[in-house]
């Protein structure tokens, strides 16, 4: 909301689960305004969530290709140590990949046919380096800040390649959570990665103030700098409500690529998929058969089933 989607850029740099997609160059435009022509498009595999974040937000602005520079599928990781992938062409291709975000993120209509020469952009500061912009691009780590690091592309290394700020995510708690955090944060030392915040997630709702206090007292005790450099702040604390973890109609709908027939009113109501009441499956189930089949189905089953056809 804050940036507007043409201007907001997203990237997992590493990914692991792999989804081939079609990936069509967005319509380009010259200095003028004119169109230009629309290069041909090409399957691309790319990381699973990077496919989920483009179609939900509607990035239509990005290239697959750009959003998911390295995958890691099975043997990579043997290759990598056998000498058959060159680490520097890795970070080379994280690095061009993310100047192609910064540029097509830009509100400057005239960075995509300007900029041909990434030499003048400085790569730790790329978007600032393109005047007369607001824009952002969001990196998604995988995993804590050493994931990726037996084939050179760990989640700090790579923030300190692209010079990003991080923001550390933890699981609720108060003594795990932060030890959690700790870990984290001595990579991002190493690598000299500036932590530019703390989330913490999946939080009980009975002990959300308490974990939220007691991490910041933490932290703040425990990160400030020996010159009295302020400790990173708590961005946010996500409390952890069951039903998120819940699908609903509109997420049926979304997977299906369909439209609800009836039911519209409750397209955003979530069922749980596994309750178990005295023994008994409550959990919603889902099924394609026909008409007949159907309706003898409807005659048959409990009034507390909750069958989706």
């Amino acid at each position: 909301k804050r940036f507007g989607s043409a201007n907001v850029g997203y990237m997992k740099a590493v990914g692991q689960q792999c989804l081939r997609v079609w990936d069509e160059p967005p319509l380009a435009h010259t200095a003028e305004g004119r169109a230009q022509p629309r290069e041909e498009g090409q399957y691309v595999t790319i990381d699973k969530d990077v496919k989920l974040i483009r179609d939900h937000f509607r990035l239509n602005h990005l290239q697959f290709a750009d959003m998911s520079p390295i995958l890691i599928p099975r043997g990579y990781t043997k290759s990598y140590l056998d000498g058959h992938i060159d680490h520097q062409d890795q970070l080379a291709d994280i690095r061009r990949a993310y100047l192609n975000i910064v540029k097509c993120t830009s509100n400057n209509n005239n960075i995509r046919s300007n900029v041909n020469d990434t030499s003048s952009i400085d790569p730790s500061r790329p978007e600032s380096s393109v005047s007369g912009t607001t824009s952002i691009t969001i990196c998604e780590g995988t995993g804590h800040a050493g994931v990726g690091s037996v084939v050179g592309a760990g989640n700090a290394r790579v923030a300190a390649e692209l010079g990003a700020d991080v923001v550390l995510v933890a699981n609720g708690g108060l003594g795990r959570a932060f030890d959690e955090l700790e870990l984290n944060r001595s990579l991002c030392l190493q690598y000299g990665v500036n932590i530019a915040g703390v989330i913490i997630n999946k939080v009980q709702p009975d002990k959300f103030d308490q974990t939220r206090n007691y991490l910041t007292k933490a932290i703040q005790q425990m990160w400030t700098g020996p010159n009295g450099e302020p400790a990173p702040p708590i961005l946010g604390v996500v409390p952890d409500r069951p039903y998120l973890g819940c699908p609903a109609l509109a997420d049926v709908e979304s997977a299906f690529g369909s439209v609800l027939l009836s039911g519209s009113d409750h397209r955003y109501r979530h069922y749980d998929v596994g309750s178990n009441v005295q023994g008994r499956s409550i959990g919603m189930s889902m099924v394609t058969t026909d008409l007949a089949a159907f309706l003898r189905t409807m005659q048959r089953q409990p009034d507390s089933a909750r069958t989706m056809f």
